[in-house]
């Protein structure tokens, strides 16, 4: 009988030893993960900034085009005020009714 309980001791300490190992190695591959999945973040974080950064880059040249466009509207439009005025002036200057 005492070696049949041996018999058991032995193969539950071998078992227990198993799991331990076992649990080692799965909180190993476990923080593996981890560090893998963190790399990963850190990586779709620059992805992302670029991008941002991108747009904004963007956004700034569309809104520089904008203003630009508008000057050169305000020019052209204060030009042909400009020209309107001059041409009423020339025919109220030189009209035979005003001479």
């Amino acid at each position: 009988m005492k070696s049949v309980e041996l018999t058991s001791t032995e193969e539950l300490k071998e078992e227990k030893l198993k799991a331990k190992e076992e649990a080692e190695d799965l909180a190993q591959e476990l923080a593996e993960l981890r560090y893998r999945m963190t790399g990963l973040l850190e990586e779709e974080c620059k992805r992302c900034a670029c991008i941002e950064q991108a747009s904004l880059h963007r956004i700034a040249e569309l809104e520089s085009t904008c203003i630009e466009v508008q000057i050169r509207n305000v020019s052209v439009t204060s030009e042909r005020t400009h020209l309107k005025r001059a041409k009423s002036m020339k025919i109220l200057c030189c009209s035979p009714a005003s001479q």
